[in-house]
């Protein structure tokens, strides 16, 4: 380990998709796949002055000095296992995922988000696919090989992590480029703008025009005449229910809105993020206009939201996420945001909470595990 580069490292995670079908359908054959995918790949990593960290199974996870290295050796692992003549005829598809950061180096290997982060990035794409990381981009954006460029397919959420990460498509000739969507959580929309942007350009647009992008929550209101949605574009929308035009729209989050809920009465809304914060919103329709009638935040979690209801009285919001080790229960003030209570009795992320009809127990829900 004492040989591996370190400060500035990138990292390369590769792994063969459908290794499993592929070992069912060659049998004994497929000992000639992975000999020779190995094979090939190594030849491109040492080539390109990679680090082999790491090999399990039919999956590298290689270290280089220099980003553009890194680059380099996957684009030409790819030609190689692309030209390479397989047994029956099996198209042998391996995906890659490249990331740039400074991780720890210690006696056992590398530590550091930055090698989760690498990895998860792989396993979000198709075999075939070579996808690197914003901070990987800047460092090789200038200085690609031949006829190679980068293709944006936009800002994603992977799983574990907290923050989306906004991911490039290695482009190469000849060689596959069209691939399914890539498997994240979510993908903000491409070209967003800022929240001040939006809210200059939404309070301009006529109520007809301002429709959604992709959509990740809906709540319908006590009432049932409105419907608030939030999304990519960071804001949360109030629509009438029987026109589908927008009544009201409210800025304030910096990421993607994964939550809205209505509170009992229907007069307010809180509404969660992608960058843990939640928002409350005084609902009060101002037709065509952008409204920013905020009550009260809170943004004391370190992952995603995963659940929020309000006491039924409507006075408090409970809430939990996952990422992390936070493993708690907040109860907090509506009007204010102030903490009353937090609950730290699981041991893993809570997903779910739900109010007894009274208001006075809570139950939350964990993986093997309930409590009241």
């Amino acid at each position: 380990m004492s040989d591996l580069p370190i400060g500035t490292v990138t990292f390369l995670f590769t792994d063969i998709e459908s290794s499993t079908h592929l070992l069912q359908q060659l049998g004994y054959q497929y000992v000639t796949v992975l000999t020779e995918s190995r094979r090939l790949m190594r030849t491109a990593f040492q080539q390109f002055h990679g680090y082999e960290v790491d090999t399990q199974g039919d999956s590298f996870f290689v270290a280089f000095p220099c980003a553009c290295d890194a680059v380099s050796a996957a684009v030409l692992a790819q030609r190689l296992l692309f030209a390479y003549s397989w047994p029956e005829d099996v198209m042998v598809r391996v995906r890659m995922g490249i990331h740039t950061g400074e991780p720890l180096l210690l006696a056992e290997g590398y530590i550091g988000l930055d090698v989760h982060c690498a990895a998860r990035i792989m396993s979000a794409g198709h075999g075939g696919q070579v996808l690197i990381s914003q901070a990987t981009h800047d460092l090789v954006a200038n200085n690609l090989p031949v006829d190679v460029s980068l293709r944006d397919v936009g800002e994603h959420l992977l799983k574990d992590l907290q923050h989306s990460i906004h991911l490039f498509q290695v482009m190469i000739p000849n060689l596959p480029s069209n691939f399914p969507p890539l498997k994240s959580l979510y993908q903000a929309q491409k070209g967003s703008t800022t929240t001040s942007e939006l809210s200059q350009q939404a309070s301009n647009l006529p109520v007809a025009q301002a429709q959604p992008p992709t959509v990740h929550a809906l709540a319908w209101s006590p009432n049932r005449r409105s419907i608030a949605s939030g999304g990519h574009d960071r804001l949360v929308r109030v629509w009438k229910s029987t026109t589908g035009l927008t009544s009201c729209l409210y800025c304030g989050h910096t990421s993607s809105v994964t939550r809205v809920v209505w509170s009992p009465d229907g007069q307010y809304i809180a509404s969660a993020s992608l960058n843990e914060a939640v928002h409350v919103w005084q609902t009060m329709p101002v037709e065509g206009k952008t409204t920013e009638q905020k009550v009260s935040s809170y943004d004391g979690y370190v992952g995603v939201i995963s659940s929020m209801i309000w006491s039924p009285n409507g006075a408090c919001i409970a809430s939990s996420c996952t990422g992390g080790t936070e493993t708690s229960v907040r109860v907090w003030e509506a009007m204010t945001g102030r903490v009353l209570l937090t609950y730290r009795g699981h041991a893993y992320w809570v997903r779910a909470l739900a109010w007894s009809p009274n208001g006075k127990l809570l139950a939350s829900g964990a993986l093997k595990e309930v409590q009241v």
